[in-house]
């Protein structure tokens, strides 16, 4: 009886111990511990994001919710190829490149599920390919997928106002992890793995945007004076030199031979390796007006 006494103490505190590290392991995953987002205002990280979730959550009870690998079985092929290779839950095949050989059905194949989608974008020499999407409502795909159930890990989105006619747009993305989503953006910190990137590559509405990758920025939205999530457009040769200094001033990584005056994109998630109001930032200048 003593032992069984000191043994069921034992148990309990090898289970508690076991729940408290698997809940430090899913800490990574946005939304559990850190909440980590693209962009700012736009994209909330987090502390700040606690109390719009527990008002989302209440307002989704009864409603589907998707977290990456739970879907409804409604469109049950379509969602399989999404959960993987969109939501990225269990992470990509060696061959993606395969699955998204033809961005053009990808785009219709889209549109047909959510009329929100915006386009799609891929860098070319890494394994980043996903749907943007746009809303009427701001920041509606911070906390939802692309059937538009309430999600953790949300949709990369464009930022509120932005259009192609636009000198610079803001896509945002989360930031799961290194290896999921906007988190691959990270890995561009490696000089190496910045330099085997070819180009980033937007399509929209049957045209292929192409924009050769000129920076990598670091910035703590907190304390910068560079909104570079409110900038459209250069009005003249003035703002546009503030847009090229922003870039310079926050760059891990700039080329300045390529920062010539043209459309520019920015693809924002938050660094979860610094915290806090940091931004990782990869900046693209458009080479064709579309193809």
């Amino acid at each position: 009886m003593k032992i069984n006494k000191v043994i069921s103490p034992l148990i309990i505190l090898m289970i508690a111990t076991g729940l408290v590290l698997w809940l430090y392991k899913t800490s990574e995953i946005d939304g559990l511990h850190k909440f980590i987002a693209g962009g700012f205002k736009g994209m909330v990280c987090g502390e700040d994001n606690k109390e719009k979730n527990n008002k989302d959550n209440n307002d989704n009870k009864g409603k589907i919710v998707s977290y990456g690998d739970k879907l409804s079985d409604s469109n049950l092929g379509v969602r399989k190829k999404i959960n993987k290779n969109y939501l990225d839950f269990e992470g990509r095949d060696e061959n993606i490149s395969e699955i998204f050989a033809d961005i053009k059905d990808e785009y219709e194949e889209f549109k047909n599920i959510n009329d929100d989608l915006f386009g799609i974008v891929d860098i070319e020499g890494m394994d980043f390919n996903y749907p943007v999407m746009m809303s009427k409502t701001p920041n509606y795909y911070l906390n939802h997928d692309l059937f538009k159930n309430y999600s953790l890990f949300g949709c990369p989105y464009m930022g509120e106002g932005y259009s192609l006619i636009n000198n610079n747009i803001v896509i945002y993305g989360h930031c799961i992890n290194k290896d999921k989503m906007f988190g691959k953006l990270l890995s561009l910190k490696n000089k190496s793995v910045l330099d085997r990137l070819k180009r980033i590559c937007l399509y929209s509405d049957g045209k292929l945007f192409e924009y050769e990758v000129v920076a990598l920025l670091s910035i703590n939205v907190d304390i910068t004076d560079y909104r570079y999530w409110e900038i459209k457009d250069f009005k003249d040769e003035e703002a546009f030199a503030e847009y090229v200094d922003g870039i310079i001033e926050n760059g891990i990584y700039v080329s300045e031979e390529k920062l010539k005056y043209g459309n520019y994109l920015m693809l924002s998630t938050c660094d979860n390796e610094l915290g806090g109001g940091y931004r990782i930032v990869l900046v693209g200048r458009m080479l064709e007006n579309g193809l």
